[in-house]
């Protein structure tokens, strides 16, 4: 059992030792919402899945090939190796269209394919490819008790983050959230400048 977390991946040793033993009893997907901007392989003996971060920031996109599959984390690589030509429609929405995943499990070319965020490309040998979604971990709980878990997951986040080594900037939206990044990144280490 292998679990791999590829680039910014802000988990603690514990939560990547609870996700490796998760994972090695079935339960995969909490290896895969691990905190960060992260690529995540989980490989066991029935074969790999692979994973980019729930926000979309890592994406990972894969054409099948006559020797199985390719994927990465990055489109353009792959339509040149296929020698994929572009795809209009998609092209199209995306030029045209703001705030809205227009891809799915499209990419911009034909025949490279995409893992939607919140989902897993899931390769296991003498099956087809497949994307499968990550199931959600919920539980019913009191308002107040859902505002101190955000509040708690927040802080959590932002204070893994911020700090560095050295200053760091803010791009605020105006918006609510970027306003609250800002102040806990601003009360946990110095903030260089904002932008507006």
């Amino acid at each position: 059992m292998e679990v791999l977390a590829i680039g910014c991946c802000l988990a603690t040793r514990e939560e990547l030792s609870a996700a490796r033993a998760e994972a090695e009893r079935g339960a995969w997907a909490r290896a895969v919402r691990l905190p960060g901007s992260c690529l995540t392989v989980v490989r066991d003996r029935t074969g790999l899945r692979v994973a980019g971060d729930r926000a979309g920031t890592v994406t990972v996109y894969w054409i099948t090939v006559p020797e199985g599959v390719l994927w990465a984390t990055a489109a353009t690589p792959l339509a040149a190796y296929a020698d994929a030509e572009p795809n209009p429609a998609v092209l199209l929405g995306a030029s045209m269209v703001r705030g809205v995943d227009v891809l799915a499990s499209d990419s911009h070319f034909h025949t490279v394919r995409r893992v939607p965020p919140g989902h897993t490309l899931v390769l296991t040998r003498g099956r087809q490819p497949r994307t499968e979604a990550v199931p959600t971990a919920f539980a019913e709980t009191s308002f107040e008790d859902g505002v101190a878990a955000v509040r708690q997951t927040i802080t959590t986040v932002v204070g893994r983050r911020a700090p560095g080594p050295g200053p760091i900037s803010s791009d605020l939206s105006g918006g609510v959230d970027s306003g609250m990044v800002t102040s806990l990144a601003a009360a946990g280490c110095g903030v260089a400048g904002v932008l507006g």
